[in-house]
């Protein structure tokens, strides 16, 4: 898998800025600029725009250590810096290609990102963007060494064709697969500039809520096909000073609520594109096995809540076949499990379950 000699080059013209905001985390920063020098396509990053939201010293000597790259550095003046989503615009506009990839200063891309998302798009030159499959890497030390180089294929079995295959989502599968909770890593798409900014354009509202990722992958998908590739090209890091959890925990009515509204304007949206969301959704659903559909029902609470309950107040009771656990007993197997194995296999086990939609082929109804 090393050299790929055998993969078509993609088209000359398919160069990406690669977008990384940040906030005072050089060493986060150093790993995610050294997954990039570590790409097997390095040569389809035309630049790096590292937006450092604050006048920390810190990442421009971190970015002086990568002068192999080609990398932007800006600042934001200390006493007025952009919120933090709306950072995520302001750093996005500065790219200068006409495609923009995403990447967290606290995350990496596999090695072959770059080039599975540039081969997808010159083979479907239709797409709008291409997705990335994504694995929790559960480390706290501020310095992962060689996560960005580990052998993709390791984490995802029975995907040994994983290269060669992607599925495509029309705006419909986009929609079903966003209703109710984040399918695929943001951090992990390669779309048009313009794309991007236009899915951002809630960024800039007074309120915003934790799952406004969610809301920008529709507002890519509804605009086209996407590919989502099949090879874990994106590693995501949980650390203690990644603030999400913290947030729905301490902001659950307003999380919930907010949840609810990117639900309305889900819907909204696919009915000016002529799409009907629940036949939309039925169709789909039908077509998964039955398990696979309860899964789907049931992670991500914080998200599927809100959107659950803002459903069904539109389509009425029962619309989830009764497959939807609205609360689990206290003494459950599961609560169980999640007692007795040690934090980072429980993190393990859930982004196992929670990806096992994602990983199955569905056939069309």
């Amino acid at each position: 898998m090393s050299g790929r000699t055998d993969v078509p080059d993609a088209s000359p013209e398919l160069a990406v800025s690669v977008v990384i905001p940040t906030y005072k985390r050089p060493a986060f920063l150093r790993s995610a600029l050294a997954s990039l020098r570590n790409q097997s396509r390095r040569d389809r990053i035309r630049e790096v725009i590292v937006s450092e939201n604050s006048d920390d010293p810190g990442s421009r000597a971190v970015c002086a250590e990568f002068a192999d790259l080609p990398i932007r550095l800006s600042y934001h003046p200390a006493r007025q810096p952009p919120r933090p989503y709306e950072h995520f615009v302001e750093a996005v506009a500065k790219a200068s290609a006409e495609w923009v990839g995403l990447l967290a200063d606290d995350d990496m891309w596999g090695r072959y990102h770059l080039e599975e998302a540039v081969t997808a798009l010159r083979d479907h030159p239709d797409a709008v963007a291409f997705f990335g499959i994504g694995v929790i890497v559960g480390d706290d030390s501020r310095e992962v060494r060689n996560g960005f180089s580990v052998h993709p294929h390791a984490f995802l079995p029975r995907c040994a064709d994983a290269f060669e295959t992607a599925w495509v989502w029309e705006p419909r599968d986009t929609l079903f697969e966003t209703l109710l909770h984040v399918p695929v890593p943001m951090w992990s798409v390669v779309t048009r500039r313009s794309t991007a900014l236009a899915a951002m354009e809630h960024f800039r509202e007074p309120v915003v809520g934790m799952d406004a990722d969610r809301y920008f992958l529709w507002g890519v998908g509804s605009r086209g096909p996407v590919i989502v590739g099949r090879e874990a090209t994106y590693f995501n890091r949980m650390h203690a000073s990644n603030d999400v959890q913290r947030f729905i925990r301490d902001q659950p009515d307003a999380n919930h609520a907010m949840a609810a509204e990117y639900t309305r304007r889900m819907l909204a949206d696919a009915e000016r594109l002529g799409i009907d969301p629940r036949a939309a959704w039925g169709e789909i659903a039908a077509a998964l096995p039955r398990e696979n559909l309860a899964s789907f029902l049931n992670f991500d609470p914080w998200i599927v809540r809100g959107s659950f309950e803002e459903l069904t107040r539109r389509w009425g009771a029962g619309w989830d076949g009764g497959l939807r656990q609205v609360e689990r007993p206290a003494g459950s197997s599961r609560t169980l499990a999640r007692d007795l194995c040690p934090p980072l296999l429980w993190r393990g086990l859930r982004w196992a379950r929670q990806s096992f939609v994602i990983r199955q082929p569905r056939t069309a109804p």
